[in-house]
């Protein structure tokens, strides 16, 4: 004998939150390995910041040791274009990470959500190998 459809709705909305965690609908599926990879790239980021840094003091020191030299201060002023950029650069790449995470995580949180869903909801019907209505 099959359940009336308010107790398959009700069994089927439990299994649902139950399998889903669906007290937090919009917890971001993705966001750990949004944060691990920012991480990385941050670290990274600075490592290069923190070399470009030294290269500078080197050639200030040269530049103050040979002031009549045009080359090292050619050198300074290369080194420092080359910072700013490679600071702009950085902006940029931290403004696509940025859209390349929110986009992902806005278009694949809905469409999982309802695919599992609809597996959960669409399994409850079949009790026991009989199909209720």
């Amino acid at each position: 004998m099959c359940p009336d459809a308010a107790e398959l709705r009700e069994e089927s909305l439990a299994k649902q939150a139950d399998f889903l965690n669906c007290t937090r609908p919009a917890q971001s599926r993705g966001g750990p390995h949004a944060g691990y990879v920012t991480g990385v790239l941050a670290y990274q980021r600075a490592l290069e910041r923190s070399e470009r840094a030294e290269r500078i003091g080197e050639i200030e020191k040269e530049v103050q040791a040979n002031p009549d030299k045009v080359k090292p201060a050619w050198d300074l002023a290369s080194a420092k274009l080359e910072e700013y950029v490679a600071r702009n650069l950085s902006h940029v790449a931290w403004i696509f990470v940025l859209v390349v995470i929110v986009t992902w995580s806005v278009a694949t949180n809905p469409v999982s959500h309802n695919v599992a869903v609809s597996l959960v909801y669409t399994g409850n019907r079949q009790l026991n190998g009989a199909t209720c209505p």
